[in-house]
């Protein structure tokens, strides 16, 4: 594959920053629609419905939220952590002017993490260790999930359809429950994802229950429901090597992702056509916040909040500063045999002189070996891998290509 950047501005589409006056430490936010709009953060919560032109400020001693949401009906939904090992459900029926506390989860001491409701009767809570779902709008929980693993995110796809990622130290599983948390189904398992374990980002998003999009250093995505992820190849940001964290997509086709190429701010990304197409969009430079929470209503209209109590909106795909295409050219190759025990043989044409370099990651885009090619004998020793399904991507001056493997 070949890089082909090209450079333009465009003044009019762009991301705007939304002065609130409350600058507190803002952990999430969301818009019901264009007017209505809520942040949560740090002992706070502000209400806007005009657009974010004026914001009411409520106060709540001693309770960080986590994380609020919508539903279908503008009933709205919020997460809190309390002072020790303790949470809060809260809900609103007004667009946020007013809260009630809702009956507690009975989950120990774990962290809460996140929420997610189909209606406004039916969602889900996730902690550290445990999924507790209700049927009633949240009067009443019961636990469909409770294991060792870390449950770094979850979504409620239809009014019983779950996708899940569970991770710990060595590795994660991407689950599946078709009956509402009773049976659970192991779709696939990923090495290295250990430092997934203890993040509220945003590492997945399925559009529908078929079509799955991944962040975990790059991009991955999924036509059949996550068994199975193609990658593209890494981004670049000024010569370095980018490092996906969140990811949103309104639909199959857009996705918008935060990256981080540090010592430089975050950017906000636009993938179109599971990454045929890499938009790096005129997100500014946030100083000393980082980027808490990134939400689109659609395929144009996105907002992201910072841990610096800063709100920033696009109505129009936030602009281009520079496009990146990946297209086919004249440097394809071939290895055999597929499957794999021990070795893969490569075949391409190779220029006398043009150094060429192989590497073989998971499916989650570690890197796993490095090496240069033998011009003579192009051939790659892959017995130290355990059996499993890789890339192999071959570098040289004129381009780059990626094709996958298996190993038995």
């Amino acid at each position: 594959m070949v890089l082909l950047v090209i450079h333009s501005r465009f003044v009019s589409a762009q991301w705007i920053e939304v002065v609130t006056g409350y600058p507190f430490y803002f952990t999430d936010a969301t818009f019901y629609d264009e007017l209505n709009g809520v942040i949560v953060g740090n002992e706070s919560l502000i209400t806007t419905h005009d657009g974010g032109n004026f914001w009411t400020k409520l106060q709540f001693d001693s309770i960080d939220f986590v994380e609020v949401i919508f539903t279908e009906d503008s009933t709205m939904y919020s997460i809190a952590s309390l002072s020790g090992p303790s949470h809060q459900i809260l809900r609103s029926v007004n667009l946020g002017d007013t809260w009630i506390s809702l009956n507690p989860i009975p989950a120990g001491s774990s962290s809460i993490r996140s929420i997610n409701f189909i209606n406004p009767d039916t969602g889900m809570v996730a902690f550290e260790h445990f999924l507790y779902k209700t049927i009633d709008g949240g009067d009443n929980w019961s636990e469909i999930w409770g294991s060792g693993g870390f449950l770094t995110w979850f979504n409620l796809v239809g009014q019983d359809s779950i996708k899940m990622l569970q991770t710990n130290s060595f590795n994660g599983y991407i689950y599946e429950s078709t009956n509402g948390g009773g049976n659970w189904q192991n779709l696939n398992f990923n090495d290295d994802l250990e430092l997934l374990f203890e993040t509220n980002d945003q590492p997945i998003d399925f559009s529908d229950w078929n079509h799955g999009h991944f962040v975990f250093g790059n991009y991955y995505y999924s036509t059949d429901g996550g068994v199975s992820w193609n990658g593209i190849p890494y981004y670049y940001d000024q010569g370095e090597e980018t490092d996906f964290q969140k990811i949103e997509c309104p639909s199959d086709s857009v996705c918008y992702v935060m990256a981080l190429n540090i010592p430089y701010a975050p950017i906000i990304l636009k993938l179109l056509n599971h990454g045929e197409t890499i938009i790096k969009t005129d997100f500014p430079d946030i100083g000393n916040g980082g980027v808490t929470s990134l939400h689109c209503l659609n395929d144009t209209f996105c907002y992201v909040t910072t841990s610096n109590g800063r709100l920033f909106v696009t109505k129009n795909g936030g602009g281009v500063v520079a496009i990146t295409e990946t297209a086919q050219n004249d440097f394809p190759f071939s290895f055999y045999p597929n499957p794999a025990i021990d070795q893969l043989h490569l075949s391409f044409n190779f220029m006398q002189g043009n150094k060429t370099f192989a590497t073989i990651t998971n499916l989650m885009g570690v890197q796993l070996l490095s090496e240069p090619l033998n011009a003579s004998d192009p051939v790659i020793d892959i017995s130290i891998l355990p059996p499993g399904i890789y890339f192999i991507g071959l570098k040289t001056d004129e381009g780059s290509e990626v094709n996958k493997f298996m190993k038995q």
